[in-house]
Order: structure tokens, then sequence, then C-alpha cells
């Protein structure tokens, strides 16, 4: 004999054979426990079988009708098989619903196993939804980053323009300056030269005054002209001195623009790697969020699964139960 859940008949002699080996009486539930599965409504005909066997194996030859009268009166022998019949049938309505609670059981944790397995898959699907946001958020961040350094970068460059600049006007304005001193000095050598000719023509001759009066007139008058040429050119010397300091002035407010756009595309980057340590921070949560439900299924996962030989038919039913939620994956 063979079950359809893949006892055999030898199976279950071997088995009791054993049990009788340990000085054991066979039972339906210790040839389950024995085998380590089977249900009792699959056991219990082939241990049946096996009793009505035992004593041609053991070599007992079956008393013959008048043996039995002899020993048992026929009514009492009808009425302990009777008796028998009605105990085995109540020990397999017994171990059927037994095995009907069992199977509820089972079928209550398969249930609630299908929905921590579906509760998962939810919250792996929005684990996956943050996921995918969190690295949209990130590549974003990255992007206005690289945006940020590529400014910093251009700033920079316009700053060291700007201070090349002012650097070229103040070495300008230092020539200026030079050549206007240079300027003065010519033109108080040659003031000094004319009023020493001056002296030298009036001490040469009295006689010469009349004339040297006119020279010393047409010095004079020369040497206004000069003082007038040089106040002009000293004039125009202050008018260039005035707006080299003014580009000097437009060039350090520059600086400091570019100096403050500077440390504003700074405080942005700042905040944008502040964004990316919280995202990635964020992440982490999930991923820990991830392990403890796996570590909540792997649990329901080990409620579910039945010990060997403790509820009969669990080891069965649960295979069958993971059958069913395979197919409906």
């Amino acid at each position: 004999m063979r079950s359809s859940r893949g006892i055999q008949e030898h199976q279950v002699w071997a088995a009791a054979d054993a049990l009788i080996a340990a000085g054991e009486r066979p039972t339906i539930e210790r040839v389950r426990q024995q085998l380590g599965s089977g249900s009792p409504n699959t056991v219990s005909p082939m241990l049946d079988s096996w009793f009505r066997t035992l004593p041609g194996r053991l070599g007992v030859k079956p008393p013959t009708e008048e043996e039995a009268g002899y020993r048992m009166p026929v009514e009492v022998a009808a009425h302990a098989k009777a008796l028998w019949d009605v105990a085995r049938k109540e020990a397999s309505d017994l171990a059927r619903d037994a095995a009907a609670a069992q199977q509820r059981q089972l079928d209550q944790r398969a249930e609630a196993l299908a929905i921590a397995e579906n509760e998962l898959r939810q919250r792996q699907a929005a684990f996956a939804d943050t996921q995918a946001a969190l690295e949209a958020a990130l590549l974003k961040a990255n992007e206005t980053i690289n945006g940020l350094e590529r400014q910093l970068e251009g700033a920079r460059q316009r700053q060291a323009a700007v201070e090349l600049q002012v650097d070229q006007a103040r070495s300008a304005l230092i020539a200026q300056q030079a050549d206007q001193q240079r300027q003065r000095d010519e033109q108080a050598a040659a003031l000094a030269v004319r009023d020493q000719a001056d002296r030298q023509r009036e001490e040469r001759s009295d006689a010469q005054q009349k004339r040297a009066l006119l020279e010393i007139d047409r010095a004079r008058e020369e040497t206004r002209k000069v003082a007038a040429a040089a106040a002009r050119e000293a004039a125009r010397a202050a008018d260039q001195e005035s707006r080299l300091i003014a580009t000097r002035d437009e060039a350090a407010q520059a600086l400091q623009s570019v100096r403050q756009e500077a440390s504003a595309q700074a405080q942005r980057l700042r905040e944008a790697e502040a964004a990316l340590v919280a995202a990635h921070a964020e992440r982490g949560v999930q991923s820990e969020r991830i392990a403890e439900l796996q570590a909540q299924l792997a649990e329901f996962r080990l409620r579910g699964q039945p010990a060997r030989g403790s509820i009969a038919g669990q080891a069965v039913a649960l295979s069958a139960v993971r059958r069913v939620t395979t197919r409906r994956r």
C-alpha cells in the first residue's frame, strides 16, 4: 500500500517493528513520531494490516473456532470485538478531529504569513519608491554642487582679473605720480636757472639796468607763463589722480562684491553638502527598516514551520501551504 502523500506500508511496518524491538506498543501516534510524518487516517489502516500479519510473522498459529470458543464464549468475543471497533473508531475520530484542528491552525498561520509577506512587499515597494526619490534628489544635489563649483571657479577667475586690474591701475597711478614729480622738479630747476640768470643780469651792469629790467619783466612774464602751464599740468595730474582713485575704488567695490558672491556660493555649497549628508542618513534608516522587516518575516516563517513529529500532519500541510503561496506569487 502507498498513500497519496508518499507514506508506504513497508515504512509503517518497519516503524512498528522498531517500536516492538524497543519494548513499546505500536500505536498510531508512536508510528507517526517514528516516521516523522504521515496523517492518522493514512497510518491507521496500514497499522491494522501490520497487526493482522503479526501472528504469522511471529510463528503463532491462529486458534481454531473450537479453541476460540473453548477459551472465550462467542458472545464475549463478539462484545469484545464490538468494544474494540468502537474504541478504534473513537480513536480514529479523535485523531481526525485533532488533524482538522491542526490543519485549521496551519491555515491560520499560512494566512498570517501571507498577510505579513504582502505587507513586506508593500513596504519594500514603498522603500523602493523612497530610494528612487532619494537617488533622484542626490543626483540633483550633485548637479547643483557641480554648478555651484563652476560658479565659484568663475567667481575666482573674475576676482583674479579684478585684482590684476587693480594692480595695473595701482602701477599706472604710481608711474603717473612719478611723472608728475619729475615735471615739478624740472619746472623748479628751470625757475631756479631763470632766477639765477636774472640775478646775474642785474649784477652785470647798472648801465644795462633798463635793459635788465625789461629782460626781467620778460623773464617774469615767461615765468608766469611757465607757472600757469605748471598749474594747468598740476590740475591735469590731479584730475588723472582723482580718476585713478575712483577707478581703484570701483575695483575695490567690485572685488568686495565678488568676495561676497563667493561667500554666498560657499554657503550654498555647504547647505547642499548638508542636504546630501541628510539624504545618506535617511537612506541608512531605510536600510535598517528593511533589515527589521526581513527579520520579522524570518520570525513569521519560523513560527509557521512545525517541529518534526510534534503536530500531526504539519510538515505535509505546511508544504502544501507553501506551494499555494508560491503559486500566488
